[in-house]
């Protein structure tokens, strides 16, 4: 008897549901991006369209975030299934500034997605102006 019930109480549970990861390689200027947070962040339902939504996902908290290792590699873990940009800064895979240009990855249960390589476009560090009082 606590068998039977053991058994369809598990049964009833389902089965959990395994992330999936998403790596590949962040360039600047050509050369490997190290120590440059990636992030992966939800896109639309696949029948919406981004320009519909763009503001919302400026504000879309990161799902995953990496940080490039001294070759530009990043690993983004614990991905739930479902659709994602990935980006690094403001620039979007396959390296573009533009949200409406960027490319979908879709993550499925325990998937293991690789080679979503792309490049930094807006450049590392910066230059001040002006006196400092």
């Amino acid at each position: 008897m606590i068998a039977t019930a053991l058994a369809l109480f598990l049964l009833f549970q389902g089965a959990a549901v395994r992330p999936g990861t998403v790596s590949g390689q962040l360039t600047a200027n050509g050369k490997p991006a190290s120590a440059i947070r990636v992030s992966a962040i939800r896109a639309p339902a696949e029948n919406t369209r981004v320009e519909d939504g763009a503001q919302y996902y400026f504000m879309e908290p990161a799902v995953s975030i990496g940080l490039t290792d001294n070759q530009g590699r990043y690993r983004l873990a614990d991905i739930p299934p479902g659709r994602y940009f990935v980006l690094s800064g403001e620039t979007y895979y396959p390296s573009t500034l533009e949200l409406e240009r960027a490319r979908v990855v879709t993550v499925t249960a325990g998937g293991n997605i690789e080679n979503i390589d792309f490049q930094l476009l807006i450049g590392l560090g910066g230059k001040v102006n002006g006196r400092v009082t």
